[in-house]
């Protein structure tokens, strides 16, 4: 898709990994209206898949009511907008806020989906910057040149104990509680979205991805196939993916991949 001076490749994969039996992650990608999602769900019986899933669903019909112009509903969102957060932030807020609800209440209806819920990646790009809405421990990664940037933190016990200096960063991973999430969607009615916007450059690279991806391949690893020279996007994508295999791929893998290029005039 192209903004502008812009260009924006993407691609995006999904794999069941080598332990599951199903597929709880969802992803979307819309070059046309250049939005993209990741969501790992949660929950027995098939209710993470249907909590990904939906979540997808109902943001991805949402923001194509505001693509193309829907009046009724810009004028409804509008109405709760934040005059401190840009347009694109607030529409993310928007966005996420109703996706929660309808997922909670879908939670409540039904015995068997009780307790689902899925965590969230959403960005969408301007002519300038990226905006993203966060919700769990799923990521999003920056590669600018040499460094490799985690933009988003993790909504997680132990993210926290680590933010209060109670738990060392490395110890993180092999925490036995590392997966307990103290934040998701369609949990509880009472929740929280990190917004994010970050001005882009030339040559960046984004990373959506489920924690079946970051569990399984470090952030040195990561950082090494983002910056492999002359290597397509979709071969990049790949390796990634088939390094999180190759290191027992315990849960679901999924990612979007983004390069961004400014034409030169």
């Amino acid at each position: 898709m192209n903004i502008g001076n812009t260009i924006i490749n993407s691609v995006g994969y999904t794999d069941m990994g080598l332990v599951r039996t199903n597929n709880e992650d969802s992803f979307y990608l819309n070059k046309l209206q250049n939005l993209f999602i990741v969501a790992d769900g949660m929950g027995g019986h098939n209710a993470g898949e249907i909590a990904s899933s939906k979540t997808v669903e109902i943001i991805s019909e949402n923001f194509n009511k505001y693509y193309q112009d829907d009046k009724a509903y810009i004028k409804q969102i509008k109405k709760l907008f934040n005059s401190q957060l840009s347009t694109f932030e607030n529409l993310l807020k928007e966005l996420v806020i109703e996706a929660n609800k309808e997922i909670y209440f879908d939670s409540l209806s039904n015995y068997e989906t009780t307790g689902m819920g899925t965590t969230l990646e959403l960005l969408t790009i301007d002519e300038d910057n990226y905006y993203i809405a966060h919700v769990g421990d799923s990521r999003i990664y920056l590669q600018r040149g040499s460094r490799l940037v985690q933009l988003t933190t993790d909504h997680s016990l132990v993210q926290g104990l680590v933010d209060k200096n109670l738990l060392a960063t490395q110890d993180v991973k092999n925490n036995p509680y590392s997966h307990i999430l103290t934040n998701a969607i369609g949990i509880q009615p009472d929740f929280f979205i990190d917004l994010l916007k970050e001005p882009y450059q030339d040559n960046d690279k984004i990373l959506m991805c489920s924690d079946g991806l970051t569990d399984m391949v470090s952030d040195e690893n990561i950082k090494f196939i983002l910056g492999i020279p002359d290597l397509s996007l979709e071969s990049r994508a790949e390796l990634l993916i088939d390094t999180a295999k190759r290191n027992d791929g315990l849960d679901n893998i999924t990612l979007i991949l983004l390069e961004i290029h400014k034409k030169h005039e």
